[in-house]
């Protein structure tokens, strides 16, 4: 136990050097009492531990000298029992309490204060014998938590039944945080759920730091809202589009007020390049306005990266300071939650968003953190990751490939669970990658974007409307257990719209800016079906008169998007986030131009979404707009 003390003693703290420096006049120095020690700012420690505090200047102590703490009108003399030039160790005596103490050295008649020092008495066996700077209590109801995960970023462990954990932290991301176990719940700030507290970047500081849980039941039945690229800037006519959008989920949170709800971000909630006019605490006064009595969740995407700072560590102490740990995890019923940040910067620092550099990777040091947060977790659970970049992306109908850099790497680190789901943004479209029967089983769900295309289309076609075609929300996902359902929910719409149908006869692609012209050669009286939220396990039937019609997946632009926004806008270098091809677009022909379709689609989960499409159908933005 001696070794844990001296080397606390040693590192945890400042140095207090005293020659010539002491001015108190009790004080005398003299070359007999001349000697610079080494005493830690904090200690936790227990009556008769064996505490040892290093010189590093003079002839050091010897086991003849007092060695003093003081505290009001109260002394209380601590024996030493080792003495060198370079070190001493002293017994803590029955007489010291948790309290602010002087020290002093007495020889002789002489006297020399060496420091001042915080103690923290406990019982012996609550000193666990491991080298910490970092420790506090987890509890709930005043009781101790066994088993809860906590990290500093780096380091990860477990309570013990104490409730007590201890690490020896760089402290380098200047927090900790606990993975909320499931069965509790921890207090808000707003919206933001308290599971980190801030700590000082000050290695040799030791650290107390607890957390206080609150028990909560009918977790395992639990709603997650799942928010892709909000882009709130203040601009665009954002924040009027967006009390639109909070209008909608606040109906669903209402709806569903008997169960467990919460809310999970999945990056880009604001704009870096107007951080100055709108930055992290706006967004959070919009959140905090916009939604009562729910905690969200967030993840961090490359527009909350701070575009002034260089390097990848840099750029996101803005986003420590404002929301918290840019990656995390935390459990809620059967369901362990893992939030990555997968942007790895190479920014400059020139401060303009064309300085911006950054890859789609999780970088060494979260991989190591992730691997350790899942030693905790039990195999059977489901785990659903969070992250901005998504680890797929389209290349055809229905087909797609690799995206993350470190796809692999990440992949490894799941190789013990069989229900993995990836939710990701970035890219505002949807699509869904089912690898579920592969070697490593998973799911992404690439869920789309709050603001759609941008908050722009409002500006240009009153309609929020991704380049995919979809249309701006969200996705709800009911957990029941380890199991759960999941729907896209336009927030200007009903639940069951899910596609848009398209007489193609009527759309003129001629019109269409070059490149995007590609449906000139389509056959006369097809119809075109976009199913944004479609999945190999989904199915599609249409008729004609009783008689089904064969259709075909293909890989195109959606044309009410090209009409909308890619048209109006004018494909130019300026022009951004125009029409993308999407792999969710369906064909079929018809055997006449003014023929009744019944078009019946199915989810996954049996839920079936209808239209009779009466053609011809016109094909126009007054057509198709909701506002």
């Amino acid at each position: 136990m001696k070794r844990i003390f001296q080397i606390i003693a040693a590192l945890a703290a400042f140095v207090v050097a005293f020659s010539s420096c002491e001015k108190e006049p009790e004080q005398t120095d003299t070359p007999e009492v001349s000697f610079d020690i080494e005493v830690p700012a904090t200690l936790k420690t227990y009556v008769g531990a064996e505490v040892t505090f290093k010189c590093t200047e003079g002839k050091g102590l010897a086991t003849t000298d007092k060695l003093i703490f003081k505290s009001g009108n109260s002394s209380v003399e601590c024996k030493i029992v080792k003495a060198s030039s370079k070190e001493f160790t002293f017994v803590v005596a029955e007489g010291i309490k948790t309290a602010s103490y002087f020290l002093w050295v007495e020889r002789s008649s002489v006297s020399k204060k060496i420091g001042a020092i915080s103690m923290t008495i406990v019982d012996k066996n609550d000193i666990p014998d491991i080298d910490y700077n970092l420790y506090g209590k987890v509890t709930a109801a005043g009781q101790p938590l066994e088993g809860v995960v906590v990290s500093d970023g780096q380091i990860t462990t477990q309570t013990g039944k104490d409730g007590m954990y201890y690490m020896q932290s760089q402290k380098k991301r200047g927090y900790v945080f606990i993975s909320v176990p499931s069965g509790y719940e921890v207090s808000s700030t707003g919206v933001l759920p308290d599971f980190h507290k801030k700590i000082k970047r000050d290695e040799f500081e030791v650290a107390q730091v607890d957390f206080s849980l609150k028990p909560v039941s009918g977790q395992d039945q639990h709603i997650m809202y799942v928010l892709g690229d909000l882009h709130l800037a203040g601009r665009n006519d954002d924040l009027k589009q967006f009390d639109m959008f909070a209008d909608d989920l606040n109906e669903q949170i209402k709806a569903n007020q008997s169960r467990r709800q919460y809310i999970m971000t999945l990056g880009d909630m604001t704009w870096e390049i107007y951080w100055n006019s709108y930055n992290f605490s706006n967004y959070l006064k919009t959140m905090n306005s916009s939604f009562e009595d729910i905690q969200v969740f967030h993840t961090i995407g490359n527009h909350d990266h701070d575009v002034n700072a260089e390097g990848d560590f840099n750029t996101v102490l803005e986003y420590f300071s404002y929301v918290g740990p840019n990656y995390y995890s935390f459990n809620i019923g059967q369901v362990h939650y893992v939030v990555l940040d997968d942007i790895l910067c190479k920014n400059t620092g020139a401060g303009t968003s064309e300085s911006r550099d950054y890859a789609d990777e999780v970088d060494e040091e979260q991989l190591e953190w992730l691997k350790a947060d899942l030693k905790y977790v039990d195999p059977s659970m489901t785990v659903v990751v969070a992250s901005h970049a998504p680890m797929y992306s389209a290349s055809g109908a229905g087909t797609f490939k690799d995206a993350l850099n470190n796809l692999s790497d990440l992949m490894s680190c799941f190789s013990r669970f069989s229900n993995v789901h990836y939710f990701t943004g970035h890219t505002h479209d949807i699509y869904n990658v089912d690898k579920t029967n592969s070697a490593n089983p998973h799911f992404e769900h690439n869920a789309g974007a709050v603001c759609a295309t941008w908050w722009w289309t409002y500006r240009t076609c009153q309609m929020n409307l991704a380049r995919d075609g979809a249309p701006g929300g969200y996705t709800i996902c009911d957990f029941d257990g380890a199991d759960f359902e999941w729907v896209f929910k336009a927030y200007d719409r009903e639940l069951d719209y899910q596609f848009r149908a398209y007489d193609m006869n009527n759309v003129d692609s001629s019109e269409f800016p070059k490149g995007y012209d590609t449906y000139s050669t389509t056959p006369a009286n097809s119809v075109l079906i976009n199913i944004w939220n479609w999945d190999p396990a989904w199915t599609l039937s249409v008729t004609e008169n009783g008689k089904e019609l064969k259709w075909k997946q293909i890989y195109d632009y959606d044309p009410l998007h090209v009409l909308g926004y890619t048209k109006v806008l004018g494909v130019n270098t300026t022009s951004s986030f125009l029409t993308k091809k999407t792999p969710h677009l369906f064909m079929v022909q018809a055997s006449s131009a003014d023929s009744t379709l019944e078009i019946r689609v199915t989810d996954r989960f049996g839920n079936v979404y209808k239209e009779t499409m009466k053609r011809p159908r016109p094909f126009s933005i007054e057509e198709y707009k909701t506002y």
